[in-house]
């Protein structure tokens, strides 16, 4: 496949009206600033960097996109789980270099989901049989809501602290569990992003009651 070259010169007809950016519009504008070094040069500021790379700083974006910082973090969660940029991190907890790859890893199947649950959700237990009933699950979530939001709920789910079993009790979501309909949802829709490790007080009784779910839901599921 050809590759396509973009520039602001080729889309200024439409590309400086203020708007809210689509994902799309989003990267290739991440696309056309790491290819112009001028333009780059307002998001780098003084910080010098090769041709292909472009310091990331989730508020510049929010504003030049018309996003939350939130949904700009969740957005380039996406590109680099997907290989469209791998990032380094800087002194900043904003910063990262972005380096855009040409060498993208696609997510197109369920044995490719699989894959990345294995490869980023690093807390056993790890997905070692795609079952009729897991590819199914799979399938299902996909006709449901597109293969772009069951990677961001995987991704969601690698990077909770509670569902990685970091919680008072060390409960676990499997893989089974976060493809269930109602779970599906809640992970994608971030319930579970950041959720400290609760200790004390009512904090304790939130936590005790909330794995009961959990465990309700995965004793329910072993009977099917």
């Amino acid at each position: 496949m050809n590759e396509l070259t973009l520039s602001k010169k080729s889309l200024e007809i439409f590309w400086d009206t203020p708007r809210v950016f689509s994902k799309a519009e989003a990267w290739i504008d991440i696309n056309i600033l790491v290819q112009d070094r001028k333009e780059a040069k307002q998001m780098n500021g003084i910080i010098e960097l090769p041709t292909g790379e472009i310091v990331f700083y989730a508020p510049k974006f929010a504003v030049r996109w018309g996003w939350h910082p939130q949904e700009v973090h969740s957005f380039f969660d996406l590109l680099q789980t997907h290989g469209l940029i791998t990032a380094h991190t800087d002194a900043s907890p904003h910063t990262f270099t972005i380096n855009v790859t040409s060498n993208a890893e696609k997510v197109e199947s369920v044995d490719d989901i699989a894959a990345l649950f294995n490869r980023i959700c690093i807390t056993p237990p790890q997905v070692r049989v795609l079952t009729t009933k897991r590819k199914q699950s799979i399938n299902a979530r996909i006709r449901e809501h597109g293969i772009d939001a069951v990677v961001e709920m995987v991704t969601n789910a690698s990077k909770s602290d509670y569902l990685r079993g970091r919680s008072a009790h060390g409960w676990i979501a499997t893989f089974d569990w976060l493809f269930k309909p109602t779970n599906f949802v809640k992970v994608l829709e971030g319930n579970y992003n950041g959720k400290p490790t609760e200790n004390r007080g009512v904090g304790r009784a939130n936590s005790r009651a909330s794995e009961a779910e959990q465990a309700f839901y995965e004793r329910a599921s072993n009977l099917k």
